[in-house]
């Protein structure tokens, strides 16, 4: 049995979209090869604030060069790569943040700014500056060996213009299964999901919510000290125009919760900028949910125009024609969701890992 080595970044259950999607690469793996695991991401966990700070600059370096140092115990190493952890391997599923794919758009109007405080900026700008040789140069060298597999033609695009490289690509997986139903018991709920940073414009919530008095808005994902304050800052503006009822945040949510609620919403408003899939997006559609999602990045590749949007009257006046949609566009999002699954997901990357072991 072939060996594979998958280096990443995973909590085990995941907990992000990214993570997912790598827990679901190693189940397919393991369908075939005899697979290591490795991954920093526990370790790292046990750390907060400035020791994590810190300790990322004392174990990312070992995390990046233990694949090349165990490249011969292995038929072919799979992993995940950016400039700051460019792993060594044959083979790398490229998953952008959000936000990354605005470096293709000139006069990109939305600015992204995290606040740390003082200390934990400066130790990480030390770290930063102190690792930036070895991490150039290995970023350069570690490059010509990897086969790139790109999550979206938008990825992909990035990936030639960052780093001169075309890839394959591989739509995520998303779990329609979840969802395989046809009965609707549809309210007119507008959902939001995802981890509540800056990045992803859940303060837009604020803006578009009160203009659409007769729609409840709901939002859930986890949130550190920024992401409560811009969920202060939203339940401010609700309760500025009469509406305080009309929002609700529920942080992190279950599987079980986070499907029943789909289930029910009419709406899902991503107003995440530039992303570079949004499993959210998929997962709402096969809930029979519209998706009214930000008219860039790789939104664009799998939904209509007439649910992208470009600013916050678009956003207003998109809401509130899908809350109006009947069953029949409801089954057609169903329809293209499918296209997705997890077991599609699984045999094109074993496809693909099958060819590079051919060939080497």
């Amino acid at each position: 049995m072939k060996r594979i080595l998958l280096v990443h970044f995973c909590h085990f259950p995941p907990t992000t979209g990214g993570e997912y999607v790598y827990f679901k690469i190693y189940q397919a793996l393991k369908r075939k090869f005899d697979v290591t695991n490795a991954s920093t991401s526990l370790f790292l966990r046990r750390f907060s604030g400035i020791s994590r700070v810190m300790i990322r600059h004392i174990i990312d370096p070992v995390a990046v060069f233990y694949p090349f140092l165990n490249k011969r115990s292995y038929d072919l190493i799979f992993t995940s790569w950016s400039c700051e952890m460019p792993f060594f391997g044959d083979v790398v599923y490229a998953q952008p943040p959000t936000g990354s794919l605005a470096r293709l758009t000139k006069g990109c109007k939305f600015s992204i700014t995290r606040r740390r405080r003082l200390l934990g900026t400066i130790v990480n700008a030390a770290g930063i500056g102190a690792t930036w040789p070895w991490r150039r140069f290995f970023a350069w060298f570690s490059l010509k060996y990897h086969t790139f597999i790109s999550n979206s033609l938008a990825t992909r695009r990035y990936i030639k213009h960052q780093l001169g490289k075309d890839s394959i690509v591989i739509y995520p997986p998303v779990p329609t299964h979840l969802y395989y139903t046809t009965h609707f018991s549809k309210k007119n709920l507008v959902v939001s999901l995802g981890r509540v940073t800056p990045e992803k414009r859940f303060d837009l919530i604020g803006v578009v919510g009160p203009q659409l008095p007769d729609a409840k808005f709901v939002l859930m994902g986890g949130a550190d000290a920024t992401g409560l304050k811009i969920v202060s800052h939203i339940k401010q503006c609700f309760k500025k125009a009469g509406l305080k009822d009309n929002f609700i945040y529920m942080g992190r949510v279950s599987t079980l919760a986070k499907r029943e609620i789909l289930m029910r919403a009419k709406v899902l408003f991503h107003p995440s900028p530039y992303e570079s899939f949004g499993i959210v997006l998929v997962e709402a559609m096969a809930a029979g949910t519209i998706p009214i999602a930000h008219n860039s990045g790789a939104p664009t590749e799998f939904i209509k125009d007439d649910y992208l949007f470009t600013n916050v009257e678009e956003a207003v006046e998109k809401i509130r024609n899908a809350l109006n949609e009947g069953i029949s566009t409801r089954e057609e999002m169903r329809r293209i969701s499918y296209k997705f699954s997890e077991e599609r997901f699984k045999k094109e990357i074993i496809n693909v890992v099958d060819y590079l072991i051919s060939i080497r």
